[in-house]
């Protein structure tokens, strides 16, 4: 049952169990401003059920950006299709939605025709496969005339190309401080830039994760000054170039996967 929340100013998640993808290197030393009365007065199980929908959304979209898509396999997909249909409200028509409710009834037909030996529909391997293409096709920036990868340094609204590509370092530094400035670190296996779009996921994850857990504790002004935090990093980082990035990505992307979650998330600024 969809449980009304004011994240991305719409209906279309559900609540799921949280995910970690981040590690606090300390628990304490958060150094944002002090928390509002207004913030503690609002606080009530609505900020934990949308602080819960933000850490899982968060952390489905870090998964999808930071993890490589097996070649060749099944059981990416499969297990995909799974999370995508527990975390959204498929039925609704917000931004996204259709494209992955869609992509939701491939994957199902594809393994309903597995099981009956039909080979008239596309298989879950050729599903897997195509979502593999369309993520290196959109994130590693291999095809010249494609977007630029996921980077915040590539889509800064006030930069040409070219500016964009050479900012990057500087950038990276920018963002990596915001992270220690709320002592965290981040795990980099793939080896991810701070600026890309799965590592400020996975923050943002992280900072909701630990609001539920300070709202559980009864520490409102610790979850008031996470909120506060969130909204701070989503503004000033993620949303401030996502959009663009999203504009520039959309006409290239193949799969009804992948147009519906960058639908999904550029909506949430």
């Amino acid at each position: 049952m969809l449980v009304q929340n004011d994240f991305c100013k719409d209906d279309a998640l559900t609540p799921v169990a949280e995910h970690g993808d981040v590690e606090p290197a300390a628990q304490s030393g958060i150094n944002s401003a002090e928390a509002t009365t207004e913030c503690e007065a609002a606080t009530s199980d609505g900020q934990r059920n949308e602080a819960m929908m933000a850490a899982a959304f968060y952390q489905f979209c870090a998964d999808v950006f930071l993890e490589p898509i097996p070649q060749p396999g099944t059981a990416y997909v499969v297990a995909l299709q799974k999370r995508t249909a527990e975390l959204f409200d498929l039925a609704t028509d917000e931004p996204g939605m259709n494209d992955l409710s869609a992509w939701v009834g491939e994957v199902a037909a594809a393994a309903q025709a597995t099981a009956n030996g039909d080979s008239t529909e596309p298989s879950l391997a050729a599903l897997q496969e195509e979502l593999a293409v369309d993520r290196t096709r959109l994130c590693r920036g291999t095809n010249p005339n494609g977007p630029l990868p996921p980077y915040e340094s590539y889509h800064l609204p006030a930069m040409d190309k070219t500016a964009r590509q050479t900012h990057g370092a500087t950038e990276a530094t920018s963002v990596a401080k915001t992270y220690a400035q709320y002592d965290v670190h981040l795990r980099s296996e793939q080896g991810e830039r701070d600026d890309y779009v799965g590592v400020e996921c996975a923050f943002l994850a992280h900072l909701a994760s630990r609001e539920v857990a300070a709202l559980d504790e009864g520490d409102l002004p610790e979850a008031c000054r996470l909120a506060e935090a969130r909204a701070d990093f989503e503004q000033q980082h993620l949303f401030a170039w996502f959009p663009h990035f999203k504009e520039s990505a959309a006409p290239s992307a193949q799969s009804k996967f992948f147009r519906g979650l960058l639908e999904a998330l550029a909506s949430c600024a």
